[in-house]
């Protein structure tokens, strides 16, 4: 028989490989679907990225644009700083161990220890994942099979957090319900491991945790952070006002300006675990950088609700490259 098309696709990452693979051999495949692919995540490249773009997207998500309520963003943004002020207090600690139901008694900060601070990154960690997982029907992929999603796992979510709270104890509940819905999505968790974690503050990445996050579902670490430290260096930033998470404003720890990428601090980061240092352009040196007019037979679909669609092809490039863009999908 003659030859057969091959047609190469991926998702995510793959989604990335697999358009890079048809840019760097285009005579070894006909075509490549290539979806949720933020090949245009990277810093170096004109027009350049926004690297506030992804955070951003999960509070759109987690707002009436994205089909839940603004209250929620808002009552996040505003639970982080009466975290913080709670922890300063014995009151305010023992408020926070009962409406969190930590499994140990939320203790004041200390040296390697950081018990309120801890609290607030266990609480934003879930809305990227539930963002990403924001499909309109219920789903194990975010979880890696091992539980399930709801339909619109964000305005699931943000149900607990719909209206402005009578006192900073139901404000507490409300999150600690929300982020449940993908910590205790399988209803078995009967107290949640938050205390006792040492964490960084620096908040300029996706990196920001020093090790697993308590209770999560997602334990899988070092691979990716491996890649992120050599070759796939994307740049995020957090806690600015276009978003929902914290950024310290030098009330209780030293004043950041989280519009700031941190490169040199996460580059620190990455010799400390792994002993490489992030090459931040190599992405967009030697793999596409946006020089896809060059390119043919490539299909890039991307979901609005992902926080990853910013850093993706949404337009049409020509008549071969062309962009699938879904309003409700998700990543």
């Amino acid at each position: 028989g003659g030859r057969l098309p091959v047609v190469g696709f991926g998702g995510s990452y793959g989604g990335m490989m697999a358009a890079w693979f048809k840019l760097k051999y285009p005579d070894h495949v006909d075509g490549v679907i290539s979806a949720s692919a933020p090949i245009w995540s990277f810093d170096g490249l004109q027009p350049g990225y926004d690297f506030n773009a992804f955070y951003a997207t999960v509070t759109a998500d987690a707002s009436t644009a994205g089909g839940a309520t603004d209250r929620c963003k808002d009552n996040l943004k505003a639970a982080w700083w009466k975290i913080l002020q709670a922890g300063r207090t014995t009151e305010g600690r023992e408020l926070l161990t009962a409406s969190f139901r930590t499994c140990s008694p939320v203790q004041a900060p200390a040296a390697g220890r950081d018990d309120p601070y801890a609290l607030i990154q266990w609480a934003q960690e879930p809305w990227a994942t539930l963002a990403m997982g924001n499909y309109p029907y219920a789903s194990s992929y975010l979880m890696h099979g091992e539980s399930i999603l709801p339909a619109w796992p964000v305005r699931a979510a943000c149900k607990h957090l719909s209206r402005a709270p009578a006192s900073d104890a139901e404000l507490f509940e409300g999150v600690r319900e929300a982020v449940a819905v993908y910590y205790n999505n399988t209803g078995s968790q009967k107290c949640f491991n938050v205390t006792g974690a040492s964490r960084q503050r620096g908040m300029g990445g996706r990196l920001g945790a020093t090790k697993a996050v308590a209770d999560s579902p997602q334990q899988c670490q070092g691979s990716w952070d491996y890649q992120w430290c050599t070759e796939m260096t994307q740049p995020f930033t957090q806690g600015t006002g276009k978003d929902l998470y914290y950024c310290p404003n030098g009330t209780y720890y030293a004043k950041q300006n989280c519009s700031h990428w941190d490169f040199p601090s996460l580059a620190v980061g990455c010799e400390a675990r792994w002993g490489v240092r992030p090459r931040k352009e190599w992405a967009s040196t030697a793999l596409a950088s946006k020089r896809l007019p060059t390119a043919s037979n490539i299909v890039f679909s991307n979901g609005l609700q992902d926080p990853w669609h910013p850093g993706g092809v949404l337009e049409n490039i020509s008549d071969t490259v062309v962009a699938v863009v879904i309003p409700n999908g998700a990543h």
